[in-house]
């Protein structure tokens, strides 16, 4: 590798003087073959795997309400409508862009990991398979908070928004839990299947309230009136915020229903082997009076 010293070209006068000796032993200047201008050029050449790359970064300004998704998709549509392809030379979008759809297969295996824990959990406590199912009927209720939340505001889902439903997914069950909890209770005292049902949401209504309303009056300043600094945790609580609000008045009333019909197939069967076994014991019963009289 050759190269001048620094002093020799620290101007273009310093490089049209350069002299260059051919076969013959003459001196052709530079000049008289090479154009020399000023110009720009990159202060490094980065490479990644192997191949060179330019990163051209910027941020979303603090007064915007745009997410990250939602800017990718405009610069997306400027390289679409502006730029020319040329040959050995590739555009992507990178950043947090990138980040979500890398992550959100993670979190979505994430969600359905955490569903079956809890379903686990309910279903070991409870002794019984049909009890965890009825209460995850609150689940999905979750998601119309969600959705309604977002729309409300104008804001947009983004990948800390994700973040805010694996934490519902164990919490908006709570209510569901003592519901049925309660209900199966009563049912073991003695009560009928819609006396318990109407008791458990009447004396458990005040408590139900009570840890919710907590629960989301905590949260709100948060999720409806952020500060500098708050943008990656409001998105999680502003989730938590509309799907406890929904799921919360929505399972009151959902839960003693499904509660109701679930169980009320399983009591027919119950009361339909009953009977089958009552009638067993009489024929039996029958059968050996007739032995003693022979």
């Amino acid at each position: 590798m050759v190269k001048l010293r620094e002093e020799d070209k620290r101007t273009l006068s310093d490089l049209k003087s350069i002299f260059l000796i051919d076969s013959s032993g003459e001196r052709i200047p530079v000049s008289n073959f090479v154009t020399i201008s000023n110009s720009t050029a990159p202060q490094q050449i980065n490479r990644e795997n192997k191949e060179r790359i330019i990163h051209v970064e910027g941020d979303l300004p603090a007064s915007s309400k745009l997410t990250s998704t939602e800017m990718a998709k405009m610069v997306q549509n400027v390289l679409d409508d502006t730029y020319i392809p040329r040959e050995n030379v590739t555009v992507s979008l990178g950043g947090e862009n990138m980040d979500v759809g890398t992550y959100l297969p993670i979190f979505i295996l994430i969600i359905l990991v955490a569903v079956f824990l809890v379903y686990g959990v309910m279903a070991s406590q409870f002794e019984s398979f049909l009890d965890p199912l009825i209460i995850f009927f609150s689940i999905p209720l979750m998601l119309i908070g969600v959705v309604w939340i977002y729309k409300l505001t104008n804001d947009s889902f983004s990948l800390f928004s994700l973040i805010g439903v694996v934490a519902l997914a164990g919490v908006v069950v709570n209510n569901g839990i003592v519901l049925v909890d309660y209900t199966n209770t009563l049912r073991a005292r003695g009560l009928g299947l819609f006396e318990a049902c109407s008791e458990a949401g009447r004396h458990r209504l005040r408590p139900i309230l009570m840890s919710t309303l907590t629960t989301i009056l905590g949260i709100m300043p948060l999720a409806l009136f952020p500060g500098k600094g708050t943008e990656s945790i409001q998105p999680i609580a502003k989730t938590m915020f509309g799907g406890l609000l929904i799921s919360s008045i929505m399972t009151l009333f959902l839960t003693p229903v499904l509660y109701s019909l679930f169980n009320e197939r399983r009591d027919k069967k119950n009361r339909k082997k009953e009977r089958e076994v009552e009638k067993w014991r009489k024929e039996e019963g029958a059968t050996e009076v007739d032995d003693d009289t022979n």
